[in-house]
């Protein structure tokens, strides 16, 4: 039965009909996309939701439809948060010592208000 799997053209579980276009299977256009000159550029935690993003962006006319549109949308969204987030780190960790104590007296009297919104 796996074998008869194998070998056929396209299959639910080894090789998607949603997942391949033009005979490119999807995860080769994505690994290309995704680290085409992004190694160490990027926080490693935008890499699962491009991907993600990347995986309902190249299936939702096939598979379904708007909803993955949206779970497109919302993974967009996630990595922009994690860039904030990463370019906030990034600036914390650069701080002097008395912008660190500015910071940290901040934090305390008004909470973590950066996240917020």
């Amino acid at each position: 039965m796996t074998e008869q799997m194998n070998n056929s053209e396209h299959n639910a579980v080894y090789k998607p009909a949603h997942y391949e276009k033009d005979g490119y299977p999807s995860t080769q256009v994505m690994v290309r996309a995704m680290f085409a000159g992004t190694e160490g550029k990027l926080p490693l935690s935008v890499y699962p939701w491009w991907k993600d993003a990347f995986k309902y962006l190249f299936r939702w006319p096939l598979k379904n439809g708007t909803e993955d549109l949206l779970k497109a949308k919302r993974c967009i969204d996630m990595i922009l948060e994690e860039l904030e987030a990463n370019e906030l780190q990034e600036k914390v960790l650069n701080m002097t010592d008395e912008e660190a104590n500015y910071y940290s007296a901040y934090v305390a009297i008004h909470g973590n208000a950066v996240h917020e919104k």
